[in-house]
C-alpha cells in the first residue's frame, strides 16, 4: 500500500506539471498566432524575439506618438483623476513598480505626474511626463519647453478594461495645456493592442514606426515616418543589451 501510495502521488505530480506545461505552451503558441494575425510576419518575429534573454539580444517595435495638450479631449476625463505632487510620493509607489524613492527623484528632475482613483478613493493608475534633455546610451533626447515626453503609463490589474487610461490622460493633457504644454510625445508598442486603442480614444497619432535590434556591442535601428520611406542607422554601447529606456512609456500594463 505504502508502495502504490508513493507512485499514485508522483504520477499525480507529473500529470500536475504536464498539464502546466501544456497550457504554459497553448498561451504562448496563442501570444504568437495573435501576434502574427494582427502584426504580420514581423510581428511573429518580434513575439518569438521577445523569449530570447534580453542580456543576449533586445528587439522591440513601437510607434512615436503625438497629441495636441489643449483644454479639452475626446475621451471622457476620469472622475477624480488629479495632478499629483511630492507629497503624494508614498502613495504613487503603493500603485506600481516604482519605490518612493525613485518616484521623489522624478519629482526632483521635474517631471510631472497625475494619478487617478476608483470609487473608493483608492489610487489605480498614474501617468509621468517628462521635460528638458537628458541621455540614454548613444541617444539624445531633447524637448522644447512646450513639450512633454509621456512615460510609465500604469493601471492597476483590477481597473483595466475601464478606460481608465484614456480617462486620466484626458485629464493629464488639459492640467498639461493649462501649464503652457502645447504637445506630448510618447511611445506605444505596435504588439500592446490595449494602449494603441487606449491612444486612440484620447486625439493620439502615430508619427513613426521604430523597429530596434540590440546586441551586447551595438544596436540596429529602423525608422520609418508615416508615409516616409524607412531609415537605417546602427549606434554602439558601451556594454550589455537594455531594454527600451526606462523613461519611454510602456503603455496600459
Amino acid at each position: 500500500m505504502f508502495i502504490r501510495a508513493i507512485t499514485h502521488d508522483h504520477a499525480s505530480a507529473a500529470a500536475e506539471v504536464a498539464a502546466t506545461g501544456m497550457t504554459d505552451i497553448r498561451r504562448r503558441a496563442g501570444t504568437l498566432a495573435d501576434a502574427y494575425r494582427r502584426c504580420g510576419p514581423l510581428g511573429l518575429a518580434v513575439a518569438v524575439a521577445g523569449h530570447i534573454p534580453s542580456r543576449a539580444l533586445q528587439v522591440e517595435w513601437f510607434g512615436v506618438h503625438q497629441v495636441t495638450a489643449a483644454a479639452t479631449h475626446v475621451a471622457e476625463p476620469w472622475p477624480g483623476a488629479r495632478a499629483a505632487d511630492y507629497d503624494d510620493a508614498d502613495l504613487l509607489a503603493g500603485v506600481g513598480h516604482v519605490s518612493a524613492a525613485e518616484v521623489r527623484g522624478r519629482f526632483a528632475r521635474g517631471d510631472d505626474v497625475f494619478i487617478a482613483f476608483d470609487d473608493a478613493g483608492l489610487p489605480v493608475a498614474y501617468i509621468w511626463y517628462r521635460s528638458g534633455s537628458w541621455r540614454e546610451d548613444d541617444i539624445e533626447f531633447r524637448l522644447e519647453p512646450d513639450e512633454r515626453w509621456g512615460y510609465d503609463l500604469y493601471v492597476r490589474p483590477e481597473a483595466r478594461g475601464l478606460r481608465v487610461a484614456s480617462g486620466l490622460v484626458s485629464v493629464a493633457l488639459v492640467g498639461l495645456h493649462e501649464r503652457g504644454v502645447r504637445r506630448v510625445v510618447s511611445v506605444i508598442d505596435h504588439l500592446n493592442e490595449a494602449s494603441r486603442r487606449s491612444a486612440s480614444r484620447y486625439g493620439s497619432f502615430k508619427l513613426t514606426s521604430v523597429l530596434t535590434v540590440a546586441v551586447p556591442w551595438g544596436g540596429l535601428i529602423r525608422e520609418r515616418p508615416m508615409g516616409g520611406r524607412a531609415r537605417w542607422s546602427w549606434y554602439r554601447r558601451p556594454a550589455g543589451v537594455r531594454r527600451r529606456p526606462l523613461n519611454a512609456p510602456q503603455g496600459v500594463r
